[in-house]
């Protein structure tokens, strides 16, 4: 494949459209699907897709998405940036994408149609700890498997966007008694609004999980969701670094183990979600119901 546009410029369009969608979604509080929806059809999406120097490495992320925002009509809180970028989900959905779109050089609504940003976010576990190469690496996997003898409005869901089906179905879950990757969550089965509380999440509580350099639980993540809701509040996440690593076969000298406790207050009801990753072994989860009035 030959790249989209200079690698020269690679660095600046990865940035800027990360940080176009991180502030579309929080400083301008635009719906991520309907933003994204609006740059495919942006003069936005075709100038960057082809390398224009002017859009790639011209303008910031913020100037990107005022610009599609007010090209469409859309209003939206025209609010500067106060910090930093790079830390969301949807910054890196956006980094990640761009560096995909060079090295295929597919214009992004082509890309679209068998890796939709919903789909990307979901790759954001375990895909932002690696090299970008793996990302690229399972985005040209499915756009590969794609069937491609039938047009694209006829094809099913599944068959449109396979990597939302394959991803969830690696999340693996079982009774922590019996499996020891499994995260425990440990807290109280009700709360009073706004009130702290601690939340504890551990694995191998049971069954002791290995820590040693070639077979750990790199981190953690607890997550909430609201009684009613369909996304997550990332709570915290917990990375954990050392396993005994040793340049002789006597384990070095530090290792953190697979626990933590974690200080939250919640103003509604809902469910708490543990995440834990295996290097051997993938994503674990596990669930804990919680009321609070």
């Amino acid at each position: 494949m030959i790249p989209a546009y200079s690698e020269l410029y690679l660095s600046d369009a990865s940035l800027a459209l990360g940080s176009m969608l991180e502030t579309a979604v929080y400083l301008f509080e635009v719906d991520l699907k309907e933003f994204w929806r609006l740059f495919l059809a942006s003069h936005v999406s075709d100038d960057f897709g082809n390398g224009l120097s002017g859009t790639v490495s011209g303008k910031s992320g913020w100037e990107l998405a005022a610009e599609i925002l007010d090209d469409a009509g859309i209003p939206f809180r025209r609010e500067k940036p106060r910090g930093g970028v790079g830390r969301s989900r949807e910054f890196w959905a956006g980094w990640a994408l761009a560096q995909y779109q060079w090295r295929i050089g597919l214009p992004f609504r082509a890309i679209e149609t068998f890796a939709p940003i919903e789909t990307i976010l979901l790759l954001y576990t375990p895909y932002h700890e690696m090299s970008v190469d793996h990302f690229v690496e399972a985005i040209e996997t499915q756009r590969k498997t794609l069937p491609s003898q039938r047009p694209f409005a006829t094809m099913t869901a599944k068959e449109k966007h396979p990597m939302t089906e394959s991803l969830s179905a690696t999340v693996k879950t079982a009774d922590w008694k019996a499996e020891k990757h499994v995260p425990v969550i440990t807290a109280p089965a009700a709360a009073k609004a706004g009130e702290p509380f601690d939340v504890e999440i551990a694995v191998g509580k049971e069954i002791p999980h290995p820590n040693t350099a070639q077979h750990h639980i790199a981190w953690m993540a607890l997550h909430f969701v609201p009684a009613g809701a369909n996304t997550s509040i990332e709570l915290a996440r917990i990375d954990l670094s050392a396993h005994g690593a040793s340049l002789s076969d006597v384990p070095g000298p530090a290792a953190t183990a697979p626990s933590a406790r974690v200080r939250v207050s919640l103003a509604v009801s809902g469910t708490l979600h543990a995440t834990a990753y295996c290097n051997l072994h993938g994503l674990w989860t596990s669930a804990a119901p919680i009321s609070v009035a």
